[in-house]
Order: structure tokens, then sequence, then C-alpha cells
């Protein structure tokens, strides 16, 4: 097998492209968790919002319990933008992670290109010197029968 001489800098491109990865799932994984955790607030506010309009319909809420549920509303709107700030910044975290991770990617692919070359002049290079030396014992051969005539 042909040598690179640049094989130790297209390894540790390698390793870089799988640190990257690895960096991008995570951030994948926070930026999923954000959202669920977002959603679940969401439908907690809803499931809130729903409840106390039935029960001000039945007539079951004096004006100091509508009160502490729009407080509670209120407290969970706040909460949702805080997690949607939250999954804001982590989805633009994902999105520079993307990019320093094809940013790898392309690195990597350029110096396999680059290996990919050299071993392909390196075959070259081994297939001529090959027909070059039974090119010569060819003519050697050749040669030593016309001698023999």
């Amino acid at each position: 097998m042909p040598k690179f001489r640049l094989q130790p800098v297209l390894k540790l491109r390698q390793h870089r492209e799988e640190q990257r990865k690895r960096e991008l799932a995570e951030a994948l994984a926070v930026e999923r968790r954000l959202k669920d955790d977002a959603l679940r607030l969401a439908q907690l506010r809803q499931a809130q919002a729903e409840q106390s309009r039935r029960r001000q319909k039945e007539g079951l809420l004096d004006i100091r319990a509508i009160i502490e549920v729009r407080t509670f509303i209120g407290l969970l709107d706040r909460r949702i933008h805080e997690q949607l700030c939250r999954v804001a910044g982590a989805e633009h975290e994902s999105a520079l992670r993307r990019a320093v991770l094809v940013r790898a990617m392309k690195d990597r692919k350029a110096l396999d290109v680059l290996r990919q070359r050299a071993m392909l002049a390196q075959r070259l290079e081994e297939a001529r010197r090959e027909t070059a030396e039974l090119d010569e014992v060819g003519g050697r051969r050749f040669a030593a029968a016309g001698a023999d005539l």
C-alpha cells in the first residue's frame, strides 16, 4: 500500500470531524430538550386557561381565585417567553456547530482527495516502472535471441 505523507494530518482532520459531529449531536439534543420543555409549558398554560374558563362559566371562581389563576397564567407566559429565548439561543448554537462541522468535513474531504490523487500517481508510477522493466527484459531476450541466429 502506498504511503501518503499527509496521512497524520488526514487522521487528525477525521478525528476533528468526528468530534464536531458529536458536538452537533449534543447541541441538537439540548435544542430538542428545550423545545420539549417550551411545549410542555405551553400545554400547561393552555390547560390552566381552559380550566379557568370552564370554572368561571360554572360560577365556581370568586374574584380572588380569578386573579390568582390569571397571575399564574401570566407567570407561565413569562416562563414560556424565557424558554423560547433559550430555544432560539440553542438553535443559533446548533447552526454554528453545523457550520463548523461542514467546514471540518470539507477540510477532511480536501485531504482525502489529495490522498486519492497521490495514491493514483503512485500506482501510475509503479505501472510505468513495471512496464519499463518488462520492456528492458523483453529487449534483452530479443537481443539475445537475435545473437543466437
